[in-house]
C-alpha cells in the first residue's frame, strides 16, 4: 500500500511564514493602490465642482462664488451657493438651506472620514479664502475678494478650491484653504499619500505634494483678504495667487 506524504509541522510552519512575509510585502502596495483610487475619485468630485464654479460665473454676470456669509437663504459658505446652483441643495420649511446640503456626495473626498457629528458633514474641499474673500471682504478692499468677477483674475492657472485642512482637534474640515499656512496647528491638505488635489480656475485639477506646497513658496503673500496675516507665512506657492 502506497504511503501518503503529509506535511510535517515544521514544513507547515515554514509555509505559513512564507505566506505571512509575502502578505507583509504586498500590503503596503495594495494600500497605496487603494489610496490612489480614492485620490482619483476625489479629483473627479473636485473637477465636477470646478465645472460648476465656471458655469455659475457664466450665469451670474461673471461673478465667482461668495466664500462666506452667502446672502438669501441662511447659508454660511460657498458650498451652499454651489449646491443650490447644481440643484443638489436641501431646503427647510421657509426656503432656507438645510445642513443636509453639506452631505452631497460630490462635496466629499473618499479618503476623508470625519466623525458623524462633524459640523460640515463629510466635506472634503476648501475655498481659497486668502485671495477670493471670506469674512469681511465685502467691506475691506482686496484685489480679488468676495464674489469677485473672473475678469479681475489675471491668471487662470490659479487654485480656487482644494483639499480641506483638518481642524486642529481632528473633528472636522476647515472650509478655508489656508494657502500659506505653516501647518503648525492645521494638518496640511495632503491626505493622499502626502499629496492633495487642487482645482484651478481654468477648470483643471492637479495634485500637489506636501513638498511642493511647503518648499515652492516663491511669491509674496500680499494683496490677500485683510486680517489673514496671522495665518500666513510671507511667501506662498505661486498657484494660489490670482495675479
Amino acid at each position: 500500500m502506497k504511503k501518503t506524504s503529509l506535511f510535517t509541522l515544521i514544513e507547515l510552519l515554514i509555509v505559513i511564514a512564507i505566506i505571512a512575509i509575502l502578505a507583509a510585502m504586498l500590503l503596503p502596495a495594495l494600500n497605496k493602490a487603494r489610496e490612489t483610487a480614492r485620490a482619483s475619485a476625489c479629483a473627479s468630485n473636485l473637477k465636477t465642482l470646478m465645472t460648476g464654479v465656471l458655469l455659475y460665473a457664466g450665469d451670474y454676470n461673471d461673478h465667482l462664488l461668495p466664500g462666506h456669509d452667502f446672502p438669501g437663504k441662511g447659508a454660511t459658505n460657498w458650498s451652499y451657493a454651489l449646491m443650490d446652483y447644481m440643484k443638489m441643495a436641501v431646503y427647510v420649511a421657509g426656503g432656507g438651506y438645510s445642513s443636509e446640503t453639506m452631505k452631497a456626495k460630490v462635496l466629499a473626498c473618499p479618503t476623508r472620514n470625519w466623525p458623524a457629528s462633524a459640523t460640515w458633514g463629510q466635506m472634503g474641499f476648501a475655498y481659497n479664502g486668502d485671495y477670493f474673500g471670506w469674512e469681511g471682504c465685502r467691506t475691506v478692499g482686496c484685489k480679488c475678494g468676495y464674489g469677485t468677477k473672473l475678469s479681475r483674475v489675471r491668471k487662470f492657472g490659479t487654485i480656487y478650491l482644494g483639499e480641506a485642512h483638518e481642524w486642529p482637534d481632528g473633528t472636522k474640515p476647515d472650509l478655508r484653504l489656508l494657502v500659506a499656512s505653516n501647518f503648525t496647528s492645521y494638518k496640511p491638505p495632503t491626505p493622499h499619500n502626502n499629496s492633495g488635489n487642487m482645482g484651478y480656475l481654468d477648470g483643471h485639477v492637479r495634485r500637489l505634494t506636501l513638498h511642493e506646497l511647503t518648499h515652492n513658496r516663491t511669491v509674496e503673500n500680499t494683496g490677500h483678504t485683510a486680517g489673514w496675516d496671522g495665518w500666513c507665512s510671507p511667501k506662498i506657492h505661486p498657484d494660489f495667487r490670482p495675479y
